[in-house]
């Protein structure tokens, strides 16, 4: 175990109480002076402490949402505290040098020291140890210079205060015999010798062995000159029974969980649940006499050393192995709560080892179990279980760039500067049709973490991408691209979306590794070309023949969003002539359909001598929104010297899309009731459009958008390119 021994092992446990994070463990006041002094020869003999510094380490402080980051600081802290407390304990001073060597040997990321810090905790999460992601490390420097590395030496300096400064002494001065030798829980122990004094002297407590190694202060029922008794606590143990003269009162640090919350996160809020109330000293447990008159056998109820499956996970056909031991116990059982029934010898030993038959199915199974030991004392129970299920096997499939529509081999132009998003498709790596029963199907897992980083092959600038767009983030075997929840979806940052760009993907399963597949890893590489900015003459048609309010330019740029969302103009794709707000002559009414295509033509013929502002462009007119009107829009491509134009009611940005795309050329589909001329463009989209900004999807097979058979429609990849060639145009 990499020089780390068991008493190391229970001090840093009862420190850092890691099984009280769930309640598994009872709280104690007093640590064993043996464990101290093996906990603090561990701590000597890091590298760290002996001045042989990484040149980077963990990065240990401020704030993250990294799990397997908070997981190793957490082992730092409980290395960190039980290493400060262990030290004070056996006398040892601790100074801001000896304090610094703690703390980078508290956050060393040598693959050794992480596998060290882990099993003195009592954990076994490392075999061998992962590689640590640069993510996670900074350099020596920077890591010192940090406030909080000098906020973090003041609660290790306080912490040696605080456990060395009320000093108590341990005896056993005057103990001929303890009886009963293996008492139970509440009973009587009587503790026979002279000396001890008429009554109890003032601030002698007597201590008795616990289970796990540590020993606590017992209730005294009566005191004599020879006799002593005590009420046995319910976790009562084997060890040596004696006396604590208490050192004067103290109150815990609060600032030391207040510095350690503050820089480290969680982990550094619990070190202190071990001591179960304030004023409550560290304690050295009492001696043993070298002939035992002090000594309790195993005594309470029984204990159970070892109980659970190795491994505790297996896929479909894997044979878990229970194994289990216990001591101080008359009999044992083991009886099935879930999963596959075991066939176990009776009376079952109190040792023994136990393989299941191949575990099968194409769903999870977990196996629950329950180890009950029984002696006078009364029962012990433990309970123990595996899982079955798959451990995917993560790749990359494809990666898809898109800025409104795209193809699986991204052959879809992109813009410079135009809304992107990145999607992600990932295998599985199962195909049995094996279902996790989270609801997203067979072959499926879901919860992923992905990470994605765009970097411009032209300049060398790296951009992140962010977290990825709400959904399942999935990985399967048969993945819909006509739906977002198969792939994990990322917005790229406008100024990673110019020129040539190669995107890299990272994901990963959470969780321990044991249960994890390895990261997956892709890249593709795209290139985003200039488009230049479309000019447009906006005109405000007011019909007084409609008692719809008159049109203003938050309608007109309200029009331009389904061509923003659609079409490939950029984010800054527009150059916007000031407004000519016109009023329909009297006898002029948009209620009758022949007037649209003179007012289309008027704006299109429409010749400025001498003009006061800008008036080139596209003219695009806005009307009032009135469900009265026959029509929705109305366009005149450009036709000689005629210039294109556009009428439009206010409030119908779809329309906007459709009727641009007809002053671009483009021809209807013939579909439904559309007009001819026809040609050109499919009747359906084949691949999945993407609105970006709205993060919503069209599957394949959808109504192209220059039809009447939608909605839903969207634009076609001929419909796009054609935008891409035309643009601008006016």
């Amino acid at each position: 175990m990499n020089g780390v021994s068991p008493e190391a092992q229970a001090f840093a446990g009862q420190v850092f109480r890691v099984g009280s994070w769930r309640g598994e463990l009872p709280p104690t006041t007093s640590l064993p002076l043996a464990g101290a002094d093996a906990m603090a020869e561990f701590v000597r003999s890091r590298p760290a402490m002996n001045g042989r510094r990484p040149d980077e380490q963990l990065r240990l402080f401020g704030p993250t949402d990294d799990e397997g980051l908070d997981v190793l600081r957490g082992h730092a802290v409980g290395f960190l505290v039980s290493g400060a407390i262990a030290l004070a304990m056996i006398g040892e001073g601790i100074d801001e040098d000896l304090a610094a060597g703690l703390i980078h040997a508290a956050a060393d990321p040598n693959p050794d020291a992480l596998l060290d810090r882990a099993q003195v905790l009592g954990e076994r999460l490392f075999e061998p140890p992962p590689a640590v992601i640069p993510d996670w490390l900074e350099d020596l420097d920077r890591f010192v210079a940090r406030e909080c590395f000098a906020g973090v030496m003041k609660a290790v300096l306080e912490i040696g205060r605080w456990a060395g400064g009320t000093r108590t002494s341990s005896y056993a001065t005057g103990i001929t015999s303890v009886t009963p030798p293996n008492p139970c829980q509440n009973e009587q122990i009587r503790i026979h010798g002279a000396g001890f004094g008429q009554r109890q002297p003032t601030g002698v407590v007597v201590y008795v062995p616990t289970l796990g190694g540590g020993c606590r202060e017992a209730a005294v029922d009566s005191w004599s000159d020879t006799a002593v008794v005590v009420r046995a606590p319910a976790d009562i143990g084997a060890g040596c029974v004696g006396f604590v003269k208490l050192g004067g009162a103290f109150q815990e640090p609060q600032q030391v969980t207040g510095a350690l919350a503050a820089c480290v996160g969680p982990a550094g809020e619990v070190w202190g649940r071990g001591f179960d109330r304030v004023g409550t000293p560290v304690v050295s447990c009492p001696p043993c006499l070298h002939g035992g008159q002090n000594r309790i056998q195993p005594g309470g109820r029984p204990v159970v050393n070892e109980f659970g499956f190795i491994p505790d996970l297996v896929q479909p056909g894997g044979r878990p192995t229970l194994t289990w031991s216990v001591s101080n116990a008359a009999s044992v059982k083991i009886v099935r709560l879930s999963g596959p029934a075991l066939s176990l010898p009776s009376p079952l030993p109190l040792s023994g080892v136990y393989t299941l038959a191949p575990v099968t199915g194409l769903a999870p199974v977990t196996g629950q179990y329950r180890l009950t030991a029984t002696n006078r004392c009364g029962d012990t129970p433990i309970d123990a279980e595996f899982s079955m299920r798959r451990i995917p096997q993560l790749s990359i499939m494809r990666i898809e760039v898109v800025q409104s529509i795209q193809t699986e081999t991204n052959t879809v132009p992109l813009v410079t500067n135009r809304r992107t998003a990145v999607r992600v498709f990932v295998d599985s790596g199962i195909s049995d049709g094996f279902d996790f029963g989270t609801g997203l199907g067979a072959n499926r897992v879901g919860n992923l973490h992905a990470v994605l980083t765009a970097e411009n092959l032209d300049t060398g600038a790296t951009f992140d991408c962010g977290y990825p767009w709400g959904g399942p983030r999935l990985a399967g075997l048969v993945l819909d691209r006509g739906k977002l929840g198969d792939s994990i979806n990322f917005d790229v940052p406008l100024a990673a979306c110019d020129g040539n760009v190669q995107f890299r993907v990272t994901v990963t399963q959470p969780g321990p590794p044991a249960s994890s597949s390895a990261p997956a890893n892709g890249s593709v590489n795209v290139a985003f070309g200039k488009l230049g900015s479309q000019e447009i003459l906006p005109f405000l048609i007011t019909d007084t023949s409609s008692p719809s309010p008159a049109p203003t330019m938050s309608d007109f740029y309200a029009c331009l969003q389904g061509p923003i969302e659609a079409h490939p103009f950029p984010e800054t794709g527009f150059t916007i002539n000031p407004a000519l707000p016109q009023t329909l002559p009297g006898g002029e009414s948009l209620y009758v359909g022949n007037e649209w295509h003179w007012l289309a033509m008027r704006l299109s013929t429409m010749i400025f001598l001498f003009p006061a502002q800008a008036v080139g462009g596209l003219r695009m007119a806005i009307t009032q929104r009135d469900r009265g009107f026959p029509w929705g829009g109305m366009t005149l491509p450009r036709g000689g010297l005629a210039a294109p134009a556009l009428v439009v009611q206010a409030g119908l940005d779809w329309t906007c899309l459709h009727e641009m795309g007809h002053a671009a050329g483009l021809l209807h589909v013939a579909c439904g009731t559309a007009a001819g001329p026809y040609g050109g463009l499919p009747m359906t989209i084949s691949d999945p459009g993407v609105d970006v900004i709205k993060r919503t999807v069209l599957p394949a097979g959808g109504f192209e958008t220059m039809g009447y058979c939608g909605p839903p429609d969207w634009p076609s990849i001929l419909h796009y390119g054609h935008m891409l060639k035309s643009i601008p145009f006016g």
